[in-house]
Parts: C-alpha cells; sequence; structure tokens
C-alpha cells in the first residue's frame, strides 16, 4: 500500500467513525421519542398527542441552538488562534486549508491516467524535555473532522507539565532544534495549540449536540403528527 493511500484510509476512517457517531444520535433520538410518545398519557387525545410532540420537539430545539451557539464561538476562537500561531509567534505566513480539495484519494482518469491527491497539515514539533512531541494544525472546520483528535489533544495535556518545566529550565537564549524556537516562543505555541485542540474538542462535541437535538426535533414532528392524526381518526 502507497503513502498515499494510507494518508486517504486514515482520513475515509476519521469521516467514517464521524458519520457512525452522527447516525447513532440520531438512532437514539428516534428511540427516545419513540418511547417517550408511546406513553398512554401522550397520545390519550388529539390534543394530549399534539402538546407531548410538541413539547419535545421544543426541548429538541433548545438542545440544538445550544449546541449551535457553542459551536460558533469554538470554531472562531479556533480560527483566531491559528492566525496568532502563524503570524504572531512563529512569524511567517498563515497556511490555509483549501476546503474544496480532498485530504486524499486516488482517481482513474480517461486514457488510463491515474490522479493522486495527498494534503497534509503542518506539523509542528514540541519539545517535552524527554522527547520531541508533533502537534497537526487545523485550518478550517473540514480539518476539525478528518484530522485526528485525541492523537493530538492528549499529548497535548498528557506533556504540558514537563513542556512547561523544560522551557523553564533551558536559556531563555536557546534555541529547540525541530522547531528553531526560543523557550518563550515554544511556551506561546504550546498553550495556542493546545487552545487550538481543545477548541476542536468542544467543537466537535457541541456540533454531535446540535445532532442530536435536530433528531429529537424531527422525530418528535414526525411522531407527534402521526399519533395525532391517528387520534383524529
Amino acid at each position: 500500500m502507497t503513502e498515499v493511500e494510507k494518508t486517504s484510509n486514515s482520513t475515509n476512517h476519521y469521516l467514517h467513525l464521524h458519520y457512525g457517531i452522527v447516525i447513532l444520535l440520531y438512532a437514539i433520538a428516534t428511540w427516545l421519542a419513540y418511547a417517550l410518545l408511546s406513553i398512554p398519557a401522550a397520545h390519550a387525545s388529539f390534543i394530549a398527542s399534539l402538546s407531548s410532540a410538541a413539547i419535545l420537539a421544543t426541548f429538541g430545539s433548545a438542545i440544538a441552538t445550544i449546541g449551535s451557539l457553542w459551536t460558533g464561538d469554538y470554531a472562531n476562537r479556533a480560527t483566531l488562534n491559528v492566525d496568532i500561531l502563524f503570524r504572531d509567534i512563529l512569524k511567517q505566513d498563515a497556511w490555509r486549508r483549501w476546503p474544496f480539495l480532498l485530504r486524499g484519494g486516488k482517481k482513474k482518469l480517461f486514457g488510463g491516467n491515474i490522479q493522486q491527491v495527498e494534503l497534509r497539515n503542518p506539523k509542528i514539533p514540541l519539545n517535552v524535555g524527554s522527547h520531541d512531541i508533533e502537534v497537526l494544525v487545523p485550518t478550517v472546520k473540514a480539518d476539525f473532522f478528518d484530522l485526528p483528535l485525541f492523537k493530538n489533544v492528549v499529548p497535548l495535556l498528557r506533556f504540558r507539565a514537563a513542556a512547561h518545566t523544560t522551557i523553564i529550565n533551558s536559556p531563555q537564549d536557546d534555541v529547540f532544534p525541530k522547531n528553531q524556537l526560543k523557550p518563550v516562543e515554544q511556551y506561546f505555541a504550546y498553550e495556542c495549540l493546545t487552545d487550538i485542540w481543545w477548541s476542536v474538542f468542544v467543537f466537535r462535541t457541541a456540533r454531535y449536540v446540535v445532532h442530536f437535538g435536530a433528531a429529537l426535533t424531527i422525530a418528535s414532528a414526525v411522531m407527534g403528527g402521526a399519533a395525532a392524526f391517528a387520534s383524529a381518526v
């Protein structure tokens, strides 16, 4: 298997995992709506059916609204921190993924030609004393879902104290060999990347909250309408 194919399969894995979680949330919300609206008191009459469905749909809508507020706040925070990381800390032009380009893939064209695509986000090495960790930099919302979340956020949180200790004990004029950053610059980079990936974590969690609330609203409306129609008939 080529490196391009490995990249493509890895990306597909993360995307499939995301879609699987979304489908599971819709299934759970549908089951929950069915269980609550199946209570005898919920469909005792036409009015009761409509009222029960309306209450549950309103609850689902409120959940989705709260999740939407979180997604907007943390997506903007991550984007701002990426710009700060490149322009103010690393002192270089900001790298930005073009969302219309796929991360990886292989396609057969007319004439037997093969088109291979591989997109790599920049990696920032960070010295944590005993070794270096490499952290990817997400730049657009598509990166939030097709880059590994826990492989980036867990090392940042796990080695945070070790990284700070290394920074404090290093002479301030030294430069870490892999990232060419001075201790104070690495401190800013480390904290910035930690905040970026934590924002991505909250964003993804909030997006799943939105999906769950939307699924609950849709399922309640459909089931409540069907129950109300059945009661009227």
